[in-house]
């Protein structure tokens, strides 16, 4: 059995977006566990090809082959440094991202506000602080 595998699928569960399509998500398997990764990109239904798992755009599917392969070198590269694999491991990469995301969105905002962020670091994640200039 292979350590991982890594399937994309569109989540007919969640609710339509406003542009009628529905949002991809990557489905990673590692040994018994498996999670759920958005790809934050969206596809109508009647442009998913079911049977191959990927979108019939090329150019939408060119954007989700490169989320795979850079999710599978992540993963490639965790086994080959001898760390190990995990479900935990790879959500709190997906996590420490959208963080990273939310802080330099911040970070811009307030160039233009004339506020300052000064940021340091706390046990279990990051925090900023709003200095006024």
């Amino acid at each position: 059995m292979a350590e991982y595998s890594i399937y994309p699928l569109i989540r007919t569960d969640k609710p339509i977006k406003r542009n009628n399509k529905y949002p991809i998500y990557l489905r990673v398997r590692i040994y018994d566990r498996e999670t759920k990764l958005p790809a934050n990109l969206d596809v109508a239904a009647d442009a998913w090809n079911a049977r191959r798992r990927e979108p019939k755009e090329s150019s939408l599917r060119l954007a989700l082959n490169a989320k795979v392969l850079a999710l599978e070198t992540y993963l490639n590269t965790c086994i080959a440094n001898g760390t190990g694999i995990s479900i935990d491991c790879l959500v709190r990469k997906s996590v420490d991202r959208q963080i990273q995301h939310f802080l330099v969105k911040c970070v811009k905002k307030t160039k233009n506000s004339g506020t300052n962020l000064r940021f340091r670091q706390s046990m279990p994640g990051t925090a900023a602080e709003k200095v006024s200039v």
